[in-house]
């Protein structure tokens, strides 16, 4: 029920109890208007009664926050200046705030698009002197056949190649990747098949799985696979696979080739894959370092002369993607946060400078009766419309700005296609609005 209609039904009720409490003294012998008056008086203070009944209804205090509301709206409407730098520094500081958290949400925070993302890890062979090196093809292939803490492994190395359909050639982003390449990233192809035993073998012929985008955009589409060819690096690959959309693993990868038809670099020096294993249920990224070093300083031990492995390093995927790019990310929303808390800044002064310009209206409020406490609230409820409007408004400024932000992003920045003002970010910017 709406506040007024509450209103009037107790003024109703009100009027009811004296009409027939005067009534009563007429029928007594008293005069209607002697007793109208009587009834009056003893019912006492009317406006106190109407108070103490909406304070004990319980929507008092929303009616206040309403009166409050409207109060700071008409407030800002007779000063449009003080409103408008108001909302738009505010404006300038949550969007800044919220496009950059877009960044650093989507790059750093936001979980990897596989199945159980957290039991993927990079690894690295490391030497004795402490340094991140690459897998060599033996230590690589004894690690995964002697290892009980992972459910897969396998080996990839990526970069650009020319790639050619219907005789227009271009330069994609491919993969050449061994087997349990699927099963450790936990994908299976939406169209066509994966590679069979017998295309990942030596000299074998090749295959090639594609992305779900580059399908669409080059391939036009088709599927039937069965005649659909590209030419890599000069040689006819059947497509036999395509991947669901949005999967470009490692970093923009558009076509995925089998490693296994090359020979193998029997040198343990040549450090020329990186890794990518996914923990077996039951283990843990502890118990998988603590393994692997062990069967590295086996391995070492039987292979003296030709081995420079001293032990692995193993760390979860999301971060090995971004190790690179978190200290300026972090940075970067450090200076956005400080830039928030200028503007936070300003906008209290403004506030402030407007406060000491009432100063009459707040001792004719204080004069009337309010409290402190009532003067506080309504300080709050005009901060809390600026802050709706300029949230509002920082919202819209950081869907304009992530696009800008991302033309300029450096390339190697990871994930980046992955970046949006999703309901995380959006949760932020309202937060950092109340706040």
């Amino acid at each position: 029920m709406k506040p007024d209609r509450r209103d009037e039904e107790l003024r109703q009720e009100l009027e009811s109890h004296v009409r027939m409490a005067a009534e009563d003294r007429v029928e007594r012998g008293e005069q209607p208007m002697e007793a109208y008056s009587a009834a009056k008086r003893e019912l006492g203070n009317e406006g106190l009664i109407r108070e103490v009944s909406r304070e004990m209804n319980g929507w008092r205090s929303l009616e206040r926050l309403r009166q409050d509301l409207r109060f700071a709206l008409r407030l800002m409407q007779r000063n449009p200046v003080f409103a408008t730098v108001s909302i738009l520094t505010l404006a300038l500081g949550i969007g800044s705030t919220t496009a950059i958290f877009s960044v650093v949400y989507g790059v750093l925070l936001r979980p990897l698009p596989y199945s159980n993302p957290e039991k993927l890890v990079r690894l690295w062979e490391v030497s004795s002197k402490g340094n991140r090196m690459a897998f060599s093809d033996p230590n690589f292939d004894d690690l995964r056949s002697q290892n009980k803490s992972f459910a897969g492994m396998f080996k990839f190395a990526s970069g650009i190649d020319s790639v050619s359909f219907n005789n227009e050639a271009q330069r994609i982003g491919s993969a050449y990747v061994s087997r349990d390449f699927l099963e450790v990233m936990g994908v299976r192809p939406v169209i066509g098949r994966g590679f069979t035993a017998e295309e990942q073998q030596l000299n074998a012929s090749s295959a090639a799985l594609v992305s779900y985008s580059y399908w669409q955009q080059t391939l036009g589409g088709r599927n039937d696979l069965s005649s659909l060819f590209v030419k890599v690096s000069n040689h006819s690959t059947p497509v036999v696979g395509v991947l669901p959309p949005g999967f470009h693993f490692p970093d923009d990868t558009q076509i995925w080739i089998p490693n296994e038809t090359s020979p193998e670099t029997p040198s343990r020096t040549a450090h020329n894959w990186k890794v990518i294993g996914r923990i077996r249920d039951g283990s843990s990224l502890q118990q998988a370092g603590a393994e692997f070093t062990t069967l590295a300083g086996r391995i070492k031990t039987a292979n003296p002369q030709d081995n420079d492995m001293a032990s692995v390093q193993m760390e979860p995927l999301r971060q090995a993607l971004t190790s690179d790019v978190r200290p300026a990310l972090l940075l970067l929303m450090a200076v956005a946060a400080l830039l928030l808390l200028v503007a936070c800044a300003n906008v209290t002064n403004l506030m402030l400078a407007q406060a000491a310009a009432r100063s009459n209206e707040l001792a004719v409020r204080t004069a009337l009766g309010a409290s402190r406490l009532r003067l506080i609230r309504q300080f709050l409820s005009e901060s809390l419309v600026l802050c709706i409007a300029g949230g509002s408004a920082g919202i819209c400024l950081a869907y304009s700005a992530v696009p800008v932000l991302l033309r300029m992003a450096p390339r190697n920045i990871p994930r980046l296609a992955e970046v949006s003002v999703t309901w995380p970010v959006l949760v932020f910017a309202i937060l950092v609005s109340i706040l």
